[in-house]
């Protein structure tokens, strides 16, 4: 399956702490009861997103997710990026910049790109090819779904 597994098992699979590394190269670190996320636990994304919570029989209760630039996720007063505020979240923390100095992504001074490309945080996203490319190297990433 392109998984891995670190950690103690029994007869039922999966038991105690233990490292699960998904094909994409997520990673959960936590708790495990009969092969099920159990207790709690922590994802961490390629992308530095990271998904903590407590699990119940593979469940996950009251989730709590991290961006990579530290911006915490709420699904009750998400503001971020909205029509009313379009501030990104370092704007938020240090406040806004001169009129001159426009911000165009979290990064400021942002990074170059390609010409007719948008930094998506992840990598360059190619109008031209649809395809996301990785920041540094340039290689193919994956070509994003429409979720």
């Amino acid at each position: 399956s392109g998984s891995l597994f670190v950690g103690t098992a029994n007869i039922l699979g999966f038991n105690g702490h233990g490292t699960y590394v998904f094909p994409n190269g997520a990673v959960y670190v936590g708790h495990f009861k009969d092969n099920m996320f159990h207790g709690f636990g922590r994802i961490l994304y390629p992308n530095r997103t990271t998904v903590e919570g407590v699990w119940y029989q593979g469940e996950l209760m009251k989730p709590t997710l991290t961006f990579a630039d530290g911006l915490e996720y709420d699904p009750v007063k998400w503001e971020y990026l909205e029509s009313h505020d379009r501030r990104f979240t370092s704007e938020k923390r240090r406040g806004m910049l001169p009129d001159n100095d426009p911000q165009l992504s979290n990064e400021h001074p942002a990074r170059a790109m390609p010409p007719g490309c948008y930094d998506t945080g992840e990598g360059f996203y190619s109008i031209k090819t649809k395809c996301l490319y990785h920041p540094i190297t340039g290689n193919f990433v994956r070509i994003p779904s429409k979720q």
